[in-house]
């Protein structure tokens, strides 16, 4: 299955540098992003599935105060051009196992401006993975996000935030 998606959105109301009091903000500002989504889902064979994904966004200050003129047509702070995922999944059905499935991916956000900090946010890439096993009804799970527990800067506004370390959560579900 293949998807595609063109869109431009505007949003109102931004909060922007209050005119008539500096330290305040106030949501007289506007920003207007377009993009392109791509979506493949694909099954390879009986057991196998692979689904990737890319966006490409340009998100754009339209209207800005009128203390800070400067920021029409720039970037939109920690909204990047390009993101990109890769996801991939087998179930063990071969090996008399059909409720056994392990899955991995990656994702990948490209750089990004910062807020109210000089510079740019870095790229990152991170790898998370999957196993379940589904037995009836129920589901055991075990997630992994961020497997190599990568440090990396996820944000900057008023200064620069890491992203989430290695998280590694187990579930059980029902599935009515």
């Amino acid at each position: 299955m293949l998807t595609a998606t063109a869109y431009e959105l505007t949003q109102e109301n931004v909060s922007v540098t209050d005119p008539v009091d500096t330290s305040f903000q106030t949501q007289i500002g506007e920003v207007r992003s377009r993009g392109v989504e791509l979506e493949a889902k694909t099954a390879l064979g009986p057991n196998a599935n692979l689904v990737a994904a890319y966006t490409y966004t340009d998100a754009r200050t339209t209207k800005s105060s009128p203390v800070t003129p400067d920021q029409v047509g720039r970037r939109t702070a920690n909204t990047p051009y390009n993101q990109f995922s890769l996801w991939s999944d087998y179930r063990f059905g071969d090996f008399g196992l059909p409720g056994l499935k392990v899955g991995g991916g990656v994702r990948y956000v490209g750089p990004t401006r910062a807020t109210w900090v000089a510079g740019e946010v870095p790229s990152f890439t991170l790898v998370d993975t999957r196993v379940s096993y589904e037995t009836g009804s129920w589901v055991y799970a075990l997630n992994a996000t961020n497997l190599t527990d990568k440090t990396y800067i996820e944000s900057c506004t008023y200064g620069c935030f890491y992203g989430e370390p290695r998280s590694i959560v187990g579930s059980v579900s029902y599935q009515w």
